[in-house]
């Protein structure tokens, strides 16, 4: 639950920079936003980092703990990276995902790929969601 709210809050802190703020005349600049895009990535990082670290010391310090710890880690790194709280921030604060023709310019791997929608959004959360899934499956298996 501790995740899912700070997926929750991190959704909101960015719809605050790039929608309210906006509205009272921030502009669009690389010079601010790739600041902004490093720190808002760091801090998920560093959450992951505090969570499994967390764990592990407050755990018998097993191999199976250890296991659980690193699988922590990478659950929150791989929502993060799979764009949960993009799709947080557009349900819960926008309205709605933006339509099948608006292009996510800003999502890391529309410059690999190409081009980037609300539709491969989606696919890749759910990607990055079944992953973590069949990671914690395996880690639990005994």
């Amino acid at each position: 639950m501790l995740v899912l709210l700070f997926f929750f809050l991190m959704s909101r802190m960015d719809y605050v920079v790039n929608s309210t703020l906006y509205d009272y005349g921030l502009r669009f600049s690389y010079g601010w936003a790739a600041g902004y895009w490093i720190t808002y990535t760091a801090i998920f990082i560093a959450f992951a980092m505090a969570v499994s670290c967390a764990y592990w010391f407050g755990s018998h310090k097993t191999r199976r703990d250890m296991k659980l710890s690193l699988a922590l880690f990478t659950t929150i790194v791989l929502f993060a990276i799979g764009g949960l709280q993009d799709i947080m921030f557009f349900i819960l604060w926008d309205g709605g995902l933006p339509p099948n023709n608006v292009a996510w310019s800003w999502a890391p791997l529309a410059n690999i790929v190409g081009t980037w929608n609300s539709t491969i959004q989606v696919a890749f959360t759910t990607l990055m969601i079944c992953v973590s899934i069949c990671m914690w499956a395996l880690v639990k298996k005994k």
